[in-house]
């Protein structure tokens, strides 16, 4: 065992006064109440017991249903630390290396000979594929009959008809890999640009089938699910759907009011990259073997490779690193984090931990686009002596040059359909960004030659400006994605 891997198990005894016990439970009402959420599935923990919970609100709202640590939820992209330990266990059976490259196992022609992609950048997110629309292809349609979110569907049949009124089919692997290869441009090789990538997710369960013999779903089922104890976690939509206890999904409609809104987002085979369904209790599980890399032998494993997953070796933003499925930052206290969130429509999730003080923590949503990470944070500042609201990103002062921020001002894109920045002055010379679709239009300030800092409701966030090699500028990098300027 490495010397990292033995210091990993060094912790220091955390204890949560009940001072801090009361600031949590605080803010963790002030978040849920201020942002509409129905129902909170939350768990602060150590390897042996449970330090803090809350169990708040309804798993159905209207139907006074509540929720508990074994209730179903979506945990959307926390589903991509599962899809890099079914890679790595198949890395450890000698099925594959994960310096591969990726045109071993899956047929592509968009990259020359000698310069593709390997597995572990696909891993890693640094492959040189951009953000594409096609998750937003695979779930709109699933959305046609919701009151709430059937404009999904109607965004999707508008993007068909500027195309001529039909989509490529990606609905399976082969699909997908022709699309890419026919319309979509490298961001540049490989190595060299973090980009956030589900579709890269999506090609590592191709991988997974294909080397395996088996589907990706029924391999993570049976190597890591079951040997794990997760036994109510799932990829089947069906199973979570007849389970009497599933979270009923809510989004907010045109007015902002969050109503109940029952579809589900499916994106068929395309599961590696965000398809689990979980529980509390499950996850907890889940996060306790991840923190322990001893235990990497109950699936096949040596306790370095689960530590390469929560080592970050790839930037991906201010004081963010992107490891294997997993990010690494500091924490307000100035020790590592590591964790990965996860967003659809009805989920905002977030599992994390302290790898030094053998410290873990899972919150679960049933309404997305909430602040799940600022709820995982206010435990981990609680139980590190730092003030509960403490966020993670804290911007500099800085004072712009004259004529610094116009060359930044214009359109930014990714081709996901919410991938959209724009940065204007207002009337009053105040610089803007509008974010997103719908768009939130928020106050922006330069902190720093190529750092934005932009303040929501909760937190502020950074915005990383990306420049060519003469200086000008490229893009942006927001949201773990690049987006291109629109000329």
């Amino acid at each position: 065992m490495s010397q990292r891997s033995r210091r990993a198990q060094q912790h220091r005894r955390l204890q949560l006064t009940s001072a801090a016990a009361s600031a949590l439970a605080e803010r963790l009402a002030e978040l849920r109440v201020g942002s509409g959420v129905p129902a909170l599935a939350y768990s602060l923990f150590n390897r042996e017991e449970e330090i803090f919970s809350r169990l708040d609100g309804g798993r159905d709202r209207e139907a006074g249903l509540p929720v508990d640590e074994d209730t179903l939820f979506g945990v959307a992209s926390i589903t991509k630390s599962v899809t890099c330990l079914a890679v790595l266990q198949l890395a450890a059976e000698g099925a594959l290396s994960l310096d591969d490259p990726i045109t071993r196992y899956l047929s592509f022609g968009l990259w020359n000979a000698g310069q593709e992609p390997t597995v572990r950048q696909l891993m890693n997110h640094c492959s040189g594929l951009p953000p594409l629309p096609t998750m937003t292809w695979l779930r709109g349609p699933t959305q046609a009959g919701d009151a709430i979110t059937g404009g999904d569907a109607r965004e999707v049949r508008e993007m068909a008809a500027g195309r001529g009124g039909r989509l490529p089919d990606v609905s399976g692997f082969s699909g997908l890999i022709a699309y890419i290869d026919r319309e979509i441009e490298p961001l540049g090789a490989p190595g060299e640009q973090f980009s956030y990538s589900n579709d890269g997710y999506c090609l590592l369960g191709a991988v997974v089938s294909e080397v395996a013999v088996v589907r990706f779903a029924r391999f993570v089922e049976r190597r890591i699910l079951a040997p794990l104890g997760m036994k109510r976690s799932t990829f089947s939509l069906a199973e979570v759907l007849a389970d009497r206890n599933h979270a009923t999904l809510y989004a907010r409609d045109e007015e902002g009011k969050v109503r109940r809104s029952p579809a589900w987002e499916d994106a068929g085979v395309m599961q590696g990259g965000g398809a689990l369904k979980s529980t509390l209790a499950d996850l907890r599980r889940y996060v306790r073997f991840l923190m322990e890399p001893e235990r990497a032998p109950e699936l096949g494993l040596e306790a370095d490779a689960v530590l390469a997953m929560s080592t970050g070796t790839a930037w991906c933003g201010v004081d963010n690193r992107y490891g294997l499925g997993l990010q690494e930052t500091t924490a307000p206290f100035g020790g590592r984090l590591v964790g990965h969130g996860g967003g659809l429509k009805g989920v905002s999730s977030q599992l994390g931990w302290l790898p030094e003080e053998g410290v873990g923590v899972v919150v679960l949503t049933n309404l997305g686009g909430q602040p799940a990470g600022l709820m995982a944070l206010a435990g981990i500042n609680a139980l590190t002596g730092v003030e509960v609201s403490t966020p993670l990103y804290r911007p500099r002062a800085y004072r712009p040059r004259t004529g610094e921020i116009e060359p930044l001002l214009g359109l930014y894109r990714s081709g996901e359909p919410y991938g959209r920045v724009r940065l204007y002055r207002d009337d009053d010379g105040d610089l803007r960004a509008a974010v997103g679709s719908p768009v939130e239009d928020l106050p922006a300030a330069l902190a720093g030659p190529d750092e934005l800092a932009v303040s929501g409701r909760w937190q502020q966030q950074p915005i990383s400006v990306l420049r060519h090699e003469d200086g000008s500028v490229r893009g942006l990098f927001h949201g773990l994605r690049v987006l291109e300027r629109q000329e």
